[in-house]
């Protein structure tokens, strides 16, 4: 009997169902890295455990499982689950069991109309006074009338009442029936079950972890900009939308937000000669199914380096425009979206040689960073640089699994239908007897794992943590993290979920800015310095001052500048005018040419309560050709840029004061031509 207990005690504990339960999540901008614990009370010996329920989107091949030293993991698989038995359902159990006592209710219903129904039998047999010869007294048959009338209502209205109930409770009964039938014909989602082997070393209470990678989650950051008051720091709100569709709800686990993206691809970029005789304009692309690409950069001066402010910057296909935009005060453009495809990049600006880029590849889902240096001239006719675009062996923008190849690329490729290229070889050696590696080894020859997710390749990453506010911040030598202390419910439903990241009071620098010819809006800007340390992402901004909402923005974690600038909306507390002087407007002819005169002044007035700086640009035009002389009349102090007629003042305007300046020029130009000088 002793041999038989035992026998029966390794039998059961050879299989074992698993309760466990998500406790931590790490978030990568693609994919999620789930962590669940498990509290198992394990005998001596082998052991199946089987962990149910899991999500059918797991890799298999990132699963790990953490045990205490006095249990050892002998396997671990993984397998889907189709077929779970919906009878065995505890919800349609209980609908059914609602079921039997309804109709049960219903049976004891049906047992009163028969009595009441046999209850007016009876009082209808007793109405009968026709057999009595004697005859009745009046009064006798006034009294028997009256009982059998209150009788039969009584009985009748017991009767309404019950086949009133039965009807309710019917309708209950067929609701039930629908919901069970519909549980019937309802097939469940797969699931995925993970079976763990284990060796305990004695029985006692395990706690395993288990740890997997799922791709249907992901996380985007955006901020509040916050700003009360000039003369106190920006207040930098940093938040995450987190959403999920892994078939898991995630309840109350601790989560972490990681810079990484394990879908990317880990290979480095490969080299390739480049022979100066292919023709850049037969790049041809390919990458994975996306959307649009994006052209991005800045345009400068190829001698001061100074940016170039409205500089126009179109692209190109075959002859015919597909974009454009114009560079900004700080030289800054962006065109977008683009098909993804090959293009000519052109960019002009007065007083300068147009640039000419050809064969610039524009991958989809991808920004392409070319910056642009221009040349100034002073020769009359147009000049214009041609440059064939180069594929840069380092992308800075790593957003799409993709790559570059030319068409020669493409025809020295392996080729199975022609018999010059090999498709195989029958091994390989070292003619310096040093040892090298060769590509197409298994996969699971070589594995890393970073951040508990397993990639291609090998390595020990150093970490060290940073106390930053209520936030852990975690930097590796390829991600940043951050641990949200306080624990978050995300449902699987695909919805985003704000999540507070943390709080950052940065000293800022703060001027506004306007360019009245354009906006008579002056717009604060913030100017922050060292904001390379803040490890920000690019995202959507809210912004508000003086506790207003103010709008939307953007932060672009991609400039180069040492200093990042933040719009914080426009402030009506700067009030900025640009009126024509109107007697300073005349005309003259003189010969065959008409020189024209046009001024403008410029008024700032501050009312706010506190000094403020304040940058105001405007322009001269600029003369390409010698038949157009434009003469700069009054500038009042500005900084003058002659390359590209560029009129800058800086101000410091006490509370209630103003200030202003004059801009006046002259055009002299032949008389049959039509000139905008405003």
């Amino acid at each position: 009997m002793l041999a038989l207990i035992s026998f029966q005690s390794f039998i059961y504990a050879d299989e074992k169902e698993v309760e466990s339960k998500i406790s931590d999540v790490t978030v990568f901008l693609q994919g999620a890295y789930i962590s669940r614990t498990a509290d198992i009370q394990l005998l001596q010996g082998t052991s199946e455990l089987i962990f149910k329920g899991i999500s059918t989107q797991l890799d298999a091949r990132s699963i790990q499982v953490n045990a205490p030293d006095n249990v050892k993991i002998l396997s671990v698989s993984h397998k889907i689950n189709n077929h779970e038995n919906v009878d065995s359902a505890p919800e349609r159990k209980e609908f059914e069991k609602q079921r039997e006592l309804k109709q049960f209710e219903i049976e004891k219903i049906n047992k009163l109309l028969e009595v009441y129904s046999e209850e007016e039998k009876i009082l209808l047999k007793n109405t009968d006074f026709s057999g009595i010869e004697t005859g009745v007294n009046l009064e006798e048959l006034k009294q028997a009338a009256a009982y059998f009338r209150i009788q039969l209502e009584e009985t009748g209205m017991k009767k309404l009442e019950l086949k009133k109930k039965k009807n309710d409770i019917q309708k209950q009964i067929n609701e039930l029936n629908s919901k069970i039938d519909e549980l019937r014909n309802t097939k469940p989602d797969p699931t995925s079950e993970i079976i763990v082997k284990v060796d305990a070393i004695v029985t006692g209470k395990a706690t395993l972890t288990l740890k997997y990678f799922v791709g249907s989650a992901g996380w985007t950051p955006y901020y509040d900009i916050r700003v009360d008051d000039i003369d106190e720091p920006l207040t930098l709100t940093v938040k995450a939308y987190i959403n999920q569709r892994t078939g898991e709800d995630w309840e109350d686990v601790n989560l972490t937000l990681s810079t990484s993206n394990p879908k990317k691809g880990n290979y480095k970029p490969v080299f390739y000669t480049w022979y100066v005789n292919e023709n850049p304009a037969r790049y041809r692309t390919y990458s994975e199914p996306g959307g649009a690409g994006t052209i991005k950069g800045r345009i400068v001066d190829m001698e001061t380096k100074k940016p170039i402010p409205f500089a126009n910057i179109v692209i190109e296909r075959g002859g015919s425009l597909i974009g454009g935009t114009t560079s900004d005060y700080k030289g800054n453009y962006i065109i977008k979206p683009i098909p993804s495809g090959t293009y000519d990049l052109k960019a002009t600006y007065v007083g300068y040689k147009t640039v000419l880029v050809r064969g610039m590849v524009i991958n989809a889902d991808q920004i392409r960073f070319y910056d642009i240096e221009m040349e100034s001239t002073a020769a009359q006719l147009e000049e214009i640089v041609i440059t064939d675009y180069k594929i840069p062996l380092l992308n800075k923008d790593e957003t799409v699994s993709g790559g570059t190849v030319t068409a020669n690329e493409i025809q020295r490729m392996p080729n199975r239908n022609a018999n010059a290229f090999a498709t195989s070889v029958g091994g390989a050696y070292s003619a310096d007897g040093e040892y090298g590696s060769l590509r197409g080894a298994r996969g699971d020859q070589t594995v890393m794992y970073v951040d508990g997710v397993r990639i291609l390749g090998s390595a020990n990453l150093p970490k060290y943590s940073i106390e930053y506010n209520d936030v852990t911040k975690t930097e590796t030598p390829t991600n940043i993290k951050y641990k949200i202390e306080i624990p978050y419910s995300i449902p699987s439903d695909g919805k985003n979920y704000s999540v507070h990241v943390k709080d950052i009071f940065i000293p800022a620098e703060y001027e506004y800015f306007c360019i009245p010819k354009l906006d008579i809006d002056a717009f604060l800007i913030a100017k922050i310095t060292g904001w390379e340390d803040l490890n920000l992402l690019s995202g959507k901004s809210n912004i508000f001052y003086e506790g207003t909402y103010m709008g939307q923005s953007s932060i672009d974690a991609h400039i180069t500048d040492d200093t990042l600038d933040l719009s914080i909306g426009r402030d009506k507390g700067i009030v900025v005018k640009r009126e024509k002087i109107k007697d300073f407007k005349k005309s003259q002819t003189i010969g065959s040419n008409v020189k024209e005169y046009r001024g403008f002044e410029i008024s700032i007035k501050n009312n706010k309560s506190a000094p403020v700086n304040v940058t105001v640009v405007d322009q001269f035009p600029i003369s390409k050709t010698k038949d157009i002389e434009v003469d700069q009349i009054e500038i009042s102090n500005a900084e003058f840029d002659k390359k590209n007629g560029k009129l800058t003042w800086k101000f410091v305007i006490d509370p209630q004061q103003s200030e202003k300046v004059e801009m006046k020029y002259s055009v002299k130009y032949p008389k049959n031509k039509l000139i905008f000088l405003e």
